[in-house]
């Protein structure tokens, strides 16, 4: 869901923060160009975070998430920032501002083909510095925004679903495993997108490997690999322990496996990203658009 998804989220679980693309004037080609669109998180009826995508510039090189987390997750994590990757010839520059429970934080890594990632500013709550990429993976990274594009491509090519990829972000490096698949009618029924099903809805979906988790902590001397194995194998929700301790666990970097489901058409007109389901030990987490997958003309 920002640090993921922003992320995966993605990280991922963020909020609008800021403005929609609505000026006056735009004509059809401006808003191909400048495509956005707001989503808002729910676990059962509860609001518990807000998303803005957004894809602009005269050939979509600039790539923008923002959001912020609300409700009983904002409790445990206080968070809310602003994701942006630029696509240049020289490579693609990704840039993470953000307020995570009242710090102030911000990275900026540039990617280039065949090279190391390159940390040029890193400021983070819960680190000194950042995690230095390795050959042995560092190569081949993408950053959480450069995982986004592939899956909202993958919309019109449903090839790019498929595959590992290493995601770097300055902080943690992470394998997500992309699988594809016809969307299944509880995914509509979730997203509450059912009455459109004869629109043709392609899944992607994005598993982020705990095994692999790889990730720098304040407080260590040495350069910080703190695999998940470490922790419990194990996550329970368990009803006797407080709520914060519950809500922790929905955290996209935890002890168990994570998988995001992009639901995802070629027909939706602004902004093929129709929602999203998150699992969770808590249970699904749903992304809603704030407004319906209008078809293109």
């Amino acid at each position: 869901m920002i640090r993921l998804l922003l992320l995966v989220t993605f990280t991922f679980i963020w909020s609008m923060a800021s403005k929609s693309l609505q000026a006056k004037g735009l004509d059809r080609e401006a808003l191909n160009k400048n495509r956005s669109l707001p989503f808002t998180l729910y676990w059962k009826k509860l609001r518990i975070a807000e998303m803005f995508f957004s894809v602009s510039g005269e050939n979509h090189e600039y790539w923008k998430i923002s959001g912020r987390t609300m409700g009983p997750l904002r409790l445990v994590r206080n968070y809310e920032g602003e994701a942006i990757q630029r696509y240049a010839s020289h490579g693609q520059e990704y840039r993470l501002q953000g307020r995570d429970q009242g710090f102030m934080e911000n990275r900026e890594i540039l990617f280039r083909p065949g090279e190391l990632p390159l940390v040029g500013e890193f400021v983070d709550r819960t680190a000194e510095k950042g995690l230095t990429p390795e050959l042995s993976w560092g190569k081949n990274a993408i950053s959480p925004m450069g995982l986004f594009r592939q899956v909202m491509n993958s919309a019109r090519s449903p090839s790019l679903c498929n595959g590992s990829f290493t995601v770097y972000d300055g902080k943690r490096a992470y394998t997500v495993i992309l699988n594809g698949s016809r969307a299944q009618e509880r995914d509509l029924q979730d997203l509450d997108i059912l009455k459109s099903r004869e629109q043709v809805f392609w899944k992607c979906s994005a598993t982020l490997d705990s095994s692999t988790l790889i990730q720098r902590s304040r407080g260590l001397d040495t350069e910080s690999k703190q695999k998940s194995k470490e922790f419990s194998s194990e996550e329970r929700v368990d009803n006797n322990i407080s709520t914060d301790l519950r809500w922790s666990k929905v955290w996209l970097f935890g002890s168990r496996d994570r998988q995001i489901d992009f639901i995802l058409s070629a027909d939706c007109a602004a902004f093929e990203l129709a929602g999203f389901l998150l699992s969770s030990p808590l249970g699904r987490i749903i992304g809603r658009a704030t407004s319906i997958c209008e078809v293109r003309d």
